[in-house]
């Protein structure tokens, strides 16, 4: 236990090499850089491509919309068109339906005053 400590002791006082010494860590430093650049680099390519669609996604939501709100009006068109169209061939029913009867009146009275007038006779 002593050995394990002792070691574990003196291996976290010991000072990483200077890179300035070590061309190997040198090209790990550099190689960790370009990586870092290029995932930074491509992350931010990625975030812009993802902005891009969003933006995209709300012209077609918005779009949608607009498309929904004159489909609703059309039909809100077309369903006052179809009353005003029933209304008036039921109007135009109502009206010819009493003179139709009007004519019935008037032809039985009629024919109750040829009647009378032939009674009258008798």
């Amino acid at each position: 236990k002593n050995i394990i400590a002792t070691t574990s002791h003196h291996n976290s006082k010991k000072n990483p090499p200077s890179s300035g010494n070590n061309p190997l860590i040198n090209f790990a430093s550099a190689k960790a850089k370009t990586l870092t650049s290029s995932t930074i680099l491509y992350s931010q390519t990625a975030y812009d491509k993802v902005l891009k669609v969003k933006k995209a996604a709300l012209k077609l939501k918005k779009a949608a919309f607009k498309a929904k709100e004159t489909a609703l009006y059309i039909e809100s068109a077309i369903i006052e068109y179809i009353k005003d169209e029933l209304i008036g061939k039921k109007l135009k029913e109502f009206i010819e339906k009493p003179a139709d009867n009007n004519e019935k009146k008037s032809e039985n009275i009629d024919n109750n005053i040829q009647v009378s007038d032939s009674n009258d006779e008798l």
